[in-house]
């Protein structure tokens, strides 16, 4: 559905390619083997189409974050009656999501400048969550963006963001602590 002249990044159901496809008496592999084929030569007759395809991939892969909105509308009801509710709830999702995507960015640009300075190693195990990040990237440049499957990688996204709030902490912390060393003096009992 990704990769046909209706293709626009996301997933298409409706086009005429799929519905033909759909239309056809075969078994789930026959149709899966022949979807595949029809999509590998659409790939190699409009290269640049296809590799014009990928930001739009890529941003509805990780644009948007609401498909819970999505299946209310499809399957709820009352969701006629609470849109307004729905739709504020999805708003302040989106910022949460926007919020935690610039702290992963930000984390990997704090960890790159940082190692770069201190001669440490610039491929080390803080890259796991950048790697997790890559495969459904790979796999949405390939067949089409659907925020649904950056789902998976939302923990690693999270402790990341986490991480780097910790780290900034400590550094805005870091100053008053060496003071508190130097002069001896603490607010803390011992214990």
């Amino acid at each position: 559905t990704g990769n046909n002249d209706d293709a626009a990044g996301d997933y298409t159901p409706d086009t005429p390619v799929v519905r033909q496809l759909e239309s056809l008496t075969l078994g789930e592999l026959e149709r899966d083997k022949l979807a595949g084929e029809l999509a590998w030569a659409w790939i190699a007759e409009n290269l640049d189409e296809f590799v014009a395809l990928a930001p739009l991939k890529l941003w509805r892969l990780w644009g948007p974050d609401g498909e819970a909105e999505w299946n209310y509308q499809g399957g709820y009801v009352g969701y006629a009656d609470h849109a307004t509710l729905f739709r504020a709830v999805r708003i302040v999702n989106q910022l949460y999501y926007a919020a935690l995507l610039l702290a992963f960015i930000g984390f990997a640009l704090w960890q790159l400048r940082r190692r770069w300075r201190s001669d440490e190693r610039l491929i080390d195990w803080w890259l796991l969550p950048y790697t997790l990040a890559l495969y459904p990237t790979a796999i949405a440049v390939v067949f089409s963006g659907q925020s649904r499957f950056h789902f998976p990688v939302m923990p690693f996204i999270v402790v990341t963001a986490a991480w780097l709030v910790t780290m900034l902490l400590d550094r805005e912390h870091a100053p008053r602590d060496a003071h508190i060393q130097a002069t001896g003096a603490s607010k803390l009992k011992p214990a």
